[in-house]
């Protein structure tokens, strides 16, 4: 028999067709230095656009049964979209940002673009 409760596959549907994973940005030494949290889902499907403002990490995620044979209590899988835009406080050099995957976490190096960053004016004696 092949069973799970149609309350708990509601609920899950609801919130899981777009997934939006937690994120840590942070800037250090001129760049800055994005983690997203992606467990489960293989790197090749994941697609990462980038704008000089903002990043974008989107995939499409699936979850299915193999086999259909004995009872099915519980299954907290689901398929849908992981979706995810992050507006970057200062530009960056697109054309230089860099992505690796790893144990589940997405990390990316976005170098801020040079007119972005904080310049030093000396103050001249009139």
């Amino acid at each position: 028999m092949w069973r799970i409760d149609e309350a708990f596959r509601g609920r899950r549907s609801l919130f899981l067709s777009i997934w939006q994973p937690s994120i840590e940005l942070e800037e250090k030494d001129d760049e800055f230095r994005l983690q997203v949290a992606v467990p489960g889902v293989d790197p090749k499907d994941i697609d990462i656009e980038v704008t000089p403002e903002d990043i974008l990490v989107k995939a499409d995620v699936y979850h299915e049964h193999k086999e259909k044979k004995g009872e099915l209590y519980a299954c907290e899988f689901a398929s849908g979209n992981l979706f995810r835009s992050i507006h970057l406080p200062k530009k960056i050099d697109a054309d230089k940002v860099k992505a690796e995957f790893k144990n589940g976490m997405l990390r990316l190096k976005a170098p801020i673009a040079a007119e972005a960053r904080a310049k030093k004016i000396t103050v001249e004696a009139a």
